[in-house]
């Protein structure tokens, strides 16, 4: 089973205030986009296997590290991007 969460933005592409979660089917992710903040947090951590998306494209894992719930990018997300991870 796949879990899909989001984060990033409402619907329509709003930028979302800092400190809001957003939730998907499978959760919510907990962390600001905003220009600054790289971290971001996952309702549950993934068992083997995730995917991250920004702005629906596939973002290559050298671009970000995943330790536990833990999602970190290597630069910050800007207003009113939106952030989907997919794992098992």
């Amino acid at each position: 089973m796949y879990i899909l969460v989001n984060g990033g933005s409402t619907g329509g592409g709003v930028p979302v205030a800092p400190t809001q979660a957003f939730g998907g089917p499978g959760g919510t992710i907990v962390g600001a986009i905003n220009g600054v903040n790289t971290v971001y947090t996952l309702p549950t951590s993934p068992s083997s296997y995730a995917e991250v998306f920004v702005d629906d494209l596939y973002v290559r894992p050298t671009n970000y590290t995943l330790v536990g719930g833990t999602l970190t990018f290597a630069t910050a997300l800007l207003p009113g991007q939106s952030l989907d991870v997919v794992y098992v």
